[in-house]
């Protein structure tokens, strides 16, 4: 826990749930400003880190405490796992230096975005199932704007596969539900251009 500065408490004002002056008995609870225009803040208030929070909640005794805890826990750990795998899909989607494959059935914008952290001059591909009307309408949109995605329907693969140039990766989910599971991404013995030779 820490105090904030004059400049960052008046820069905090609009978001500060309580903005009155409460009786002193309530100050270690709640951060009282004097809200009248022109006055300068009386009691600068305190703020929590992202670890602070978790340690206040470990040591409060109450189910409300214990479910929070729980709750701040989960979130943090949800959202470091979904940044670790896109960060990991990203960094192999950098790499590629001619080409990109994707067989996907699921597919949305999201897969657009990460697609579009490639190098110039590198083609991408989808294969998907079924091409929806509003994945139509978002990849006429994206190429209209960004470096070109191609999409082929192809509805004889179950699994999920990434080829970055000559390298295959087995996804054990669809590119858009990164970092929500669990998930493996297991590089293949078999070559782009075997696996690309079963497509027809």
């Amino acid at each position: 826990m820490f105090q904030l500065t004059q400049e960052e408490a008046i820069g905090s004002r609009s978001q500060i749930a309580t903005l009155n002056e409460e009786p002193a008995e309530s100050r270690s609870q709640f951060a009282t400003l004097k809200t009248k225009r022109g006055q300068n803040i009386k009691y600068l208030p305190y703020a929590f880190t992202r670890n602070g929070i978790a340690m206040l909640s470990s040591v409060l005794r109450s189910q409300t405490a214990v479910e929070v805890n729980v709750s701040i826990m989960r979130a943090f750990t949800v959202a470091q796992q979904f940044f670790a795998a896109y960060t990991f899909v990203s960094d192999l989607i950098r790499s590629a230096k001619k080409n990109i494959v994707l067989f996907d059935n699921y597919v949305d914008d999201t897969v657009l975005t990460i697609l579009d952290k490639r190098k110039a001059k590198v083609s991408a591909t989808i294969y998907t199932k079924s091409i929806t009307k509003q994945f139509s309408l978002d990849l006429a949109k994206h190429n209209a704007q960004y470096q070109p995605i191609e999409v082929k329907p192809f509805d004889k693969v179950h699994d999920r596969f990434l080829c970055i140039d000559n390298t295959v990766y087995h996804i054990g989910a669809s590119l858009k539900d990164l970092g929500k599971r669990w998930f493996s991404f297991n590089k293949m013995e078999m070559t782009a251009k075997e696996l690309m030779g079963n497509v027809k």
